[in-house]
């Protein structure tokens, strides 16, 4: 269930005519000290200057969690849930 969530989340961003420029993205990793997520970070703030888009590192510093991962998606996505009936606005 909560995997659909984060599909209808997908869906609704990527939905429409939209620019990305002035949007916020999150990144939520496992934790921060993590190889593979910091190769990602460092992707997603080049692209983000370049698009002119605002990206926000997420993840717990101890050691990894799936677990806090996934309750960092489900807030994130519960925050943003009001909003998503205005996209394309």
């Amino acid at each position: 269930m909560f995997t659909r969530k984060v599909y209808l989340l997908l869906i609704s961003l990527l939905s429409g005519n939209v620019t990305a420029e002035g949007l916020e993205f999150a990144l939520i990793a496992k934790n921060t000290s993590d190889e593979n997520f910091i190769e990602v970070w460092r992707g997603c703030e080049a692209a983000a200057q370049r698009i002119r888009i605002i990206v926000y590192c997420l993840a717990p510093e101890q050691e990894a969690s799936a677990r806090l991962q996934s309750q960092a998606i489900e807030r994130c996505y519960l925050a943003i849930l009001p909003c998503l009936g205005h996209i394309g606005d």
